[in-house]
């Protein structure tokens, strides 16, 4: 009851602090305000919009999970995605910025300026595919916290985290970040808390040491080739996720952008601790836990009550820091890359509208998916090979200008199908899904290209052309 107490309080401010966010917020809400906030965000909102991001609350329930089981290999999710950070700030940050004077608010549209519409459709697609993965997660996580604690059954708990997630979404883009100061605050210090009494509880650093297997301080326990996949795919995948992808077009300027992506890529690697921390002491404290994911809650409520509640504040807090923003991700790619370009419609009365019942519509999908992971961890970590098909087509063609539109088309088609296909059908022979994906892809994409009698495909000089002038036009406008 004192755990469930502490969740609703918790819960409760949080919604009051969106609404205070919306009343405040003078402007009058239009699809740029909503989806990019009229590219305003300050550096202190887009540090815990990236933070949120990155340790999701599936991906910290997934690595608690997986460190009950296998120790410090369930930390791979979160250093993959810090590196992606890095990645981003480093290598993809400047394409995406460039992009943004032609007045792009997505990565497919960012990748339509690039190549032409099919590439830009078949991005979109996987974008889709990962985000209704990670989304679907993140209820299951939500639940998997909320039905042991309540006693009423998962999918209950599915139902009203839901209702949640569709009101934070629909106060648009500042709203959430707002929000996610407090997420952010809140998750850091309570999974620190968490994990000190956690290990405390039993009996110390050194006993939890002599007390697991050895095998659990080896972060390549589940061999090379398949820590390098996952390592990868959640590089690769989260350089072109659309939290950091949108923070381009949200924030107030680059160098704001890239500061960001610096500061979180640390932070995520000191937070990445506690919860395998919590994994592993619950191996030592509770024996034969029917489902892993659940340890996060089991291992702090086997101290007291109290730990338990600071345990899943901290989770929610996870979730929340990111559940709302994927689920407004959705309706925004869905309305940016098929509405807008298909019907032609531009009037704002008309397209909240849409984006509002879209919401709706996204999240009962989602509803329906989630549930039925066996491993939360796993079905973050494939989202993220699935996105990375994306991250390659990137990195190729920021590097190689002989890259043609036709090249990319065939190039993603192949490689994000297989990736797909490996991760729905329980990655046949052992094979991580990034492994065919890059393969088929680079292979299509150097055979393609290098066809093209011209060194730097005209397809590339159009993309130069293209972006050249929005940028023109932008400085004349300033």
């Amino acid at each position: 009851m004192i755990s469930l107490l502490i969740v609703l309080l918790y819960l409760l401010g949080t919604g009051i602090i969106g609404y205070y966010i919306n009343k405040r917020n003078k402007t009058k809400q239009t699809t740029e305000e909503m989806f990019v906030a009229n590219r305003s965000l300050p550096l202190l909102l887009v540090v815990p919009l990236l933070f949120g991001e990155l340790i999701a609350g599936s991906s910290t329930v997934g690595a608690a999970g997986s460190a009950y089981k296998a120790g410090l290999a369930g930390g791979w999710g979160n250093w993959g995605h810090s590196l992606g950070c890095l990645l981003f700030g480093f290598i993809f940050l400047k394409f995406f910025c460039r992009v943004g004077a032609t007045g792009a608010m997505t990565g497919p549209e960012a990748f339509g300026v690039r190549f032409d519409r099919k590439v830009r459709m078949l991005i979109l697609v996987f974008t889709l595919i990962p985000l209704f993965i990670i989304l679907s997660t993140q209820l299951t996580a939500a639940a998997v916290l909320l039905s042991p604690m309540t006693g009423i059954s998962q999918q209950s708990a599915i139902l009203l985290i839901s209702i949640y997630f569709l009101i934070m979404a629909l106060l648009g883009i500042k709203g959430i970040a707002g929000m996610n100061v407090v997420h952010a605050v809140v998750i850091f210090l309570g999974m620190i808390v968490v994990a000190f009494f956690s290990v405390k509880y039993v009996g110390g650093i050194n006993v939890l040491i002599e007390s697991v297997p050895s095998s659990f301080f080896n972060p390549f326990s589940a061999g090379f080739m398949t820590v390098f996949a996952q390592v990868a795919g959640g590089c690769l995948g989260f350089s072109t996720s659309v939290t950091p992808i949108n923070i381009c077009y949200s924030a107030k300027s680059q160098d704001i952008v890239l500061k960001g992506m610096i500061i979180v890529a640390i932070i995520t690697v000191i937070f990445s601790i506690f919860p395998l921390l919590i994994g592993m002491a619950g191996t030592v404290a509770i024996k034969g836990v029917a489902r892993p994911d659940s340890i996060l809650f089991l291992m702090p409520d086997r101290v007291s009550p109290v730990l338990s509640g600071i345990a899943t504040m901290a989770e929610f807090a996870a979730i929340f820091s990111t559940a709302p923003f994927f689920l407004l991700s959705i309706t925004m790619l869905i309305v940016r890359d098929i509405i807008v370009p298909f019907t032609k419609k531009t009037d704002e009365r008309t397209l909240l509208i849409i984006t509002r019942l879209l919401t709706l519509v996204v999240l009962a999908v989602v509803v329906i998916l989630s549930g039925r992971s066996t491993s939360i961890l796993n079905e973050l970590l494939s989202a993220g090979q699935i996105k990375a098909s994306a991250g390659i087509l990137l990195i190729v063609a920021i590097h190689w200008k002989r890259l043609t539109n036709a090249a990319a088309f065939w190039g993603l088609a192949v490689g994000g199908t297989l990736a797909t296909i490996w991760h729905f059908t329980g990655r046949p022979w052992g094979v991580e899904p990034l492994w065919p994906a890059l393969v088929s892809s680079l292979t299509i994409m150097i055979l393609i290209s290098l066809t093209s009698k011209e060194k730097i495909s005209k397809d590339y000089i159009a993309f130069e052309n293209k972006v050249a002038m929005a940028e023109d036009h932008k400085n004349i406008a300033t």
